[in-house]
């Protein structure tokens, strides 16, 4: 059984059963399919994202590297979790568009 991960875009791509939300692996026939899945690795696209029913936060994509046998690409997707200083960092710079949109608007 495949375990799915659904990114902010909607798309959703199913990995092997020994995936984690920061290790991706997928068994594709293409490299045309590789770059497609590679493509949604994106900090903002991982944003939201859930994989196997689980909202997964704070990831930030790090790394793919790929294998080849006479029939299929194997893929591995590695992200990390970011880390409190980061989360914080971007709370504080939401904050502070949100209070700079708010003075504009007075």
């Amino acid at each position: 059984m495949a375990k799915t991960m659904r990114f902010k875009d909607g798309k959703t791509y199913d990995f092997t059963d020994s995936s984690t939300a920061l290790g991706c692996v997928a068994v594709v026939k293409t490299f045309a399919e590789l770059d497609a899945i590679r493509a949604e690795f994106t900090e903002d696209n991982l944003k939201g994202a859930t994989f196997d029913g689980a909202v997964a936060q704070h990831l930030v994509p790090v790394s793919v590297s790929a294998e080849t046998d006479s029939e299929n690409i194997v893929a591995h997707f590695r992200n990390r979790s970011k880390t409190q200083e980061e989360i914080n960092a971007e709370q504080i710079s939401e904050l502070q568009e949100a209070v700079a949109t708010i003075v504009e608007g007075a």
